[in-house]
């Protein structure tokens, strides 16, 4: 098992991320109107994969996902354990978006 941190900071953007060797395009935005920050991904070409995943901790945010193939769980870690989302402008710092490989 691996365990990589997604580079998150604690503001809405666009970023390139590879998982298990594949190069993703991640779009992460927060939302005032829910308090959450929410994921979609996009494969190296632009072309949507998934849209409107909730960041928040509890769960591999991908399962669902599995015939896509994305190699790993994708998972908020925060120091509130699975209790509380992450706020805005936490990532990077107390939260962390975590990409586990088997």
């Amino acid at each position: 098992m691996a365990v990589y941190e997604i580079p998150l900071t604690g503001v809405s953007q666009n970023l390139t991320v590879t998982l298990a060797g594949v190069a993703y395009q991640f779009t992460v935005t927060w939302r005032d109107y829910v308090s959450t920050y929410f994921l979609d991904i996009a494969d190296g070409s632009g072309n949507t994969l998934v849209t409107g995943i909730a960041l928040v901790p509890g769960s591999n945010l991908i399962g669902q996902f599995k015939p896509i193939g994305f190699g790993g769980m994708l998972k908020v870690v925060t120091p509130a354990g699975n209790a509380f989302p992450p706020n805005f402008g936490d990532f990077g710092s107390v939260a962390h978006l975590m990409f586990v490989t088997p």
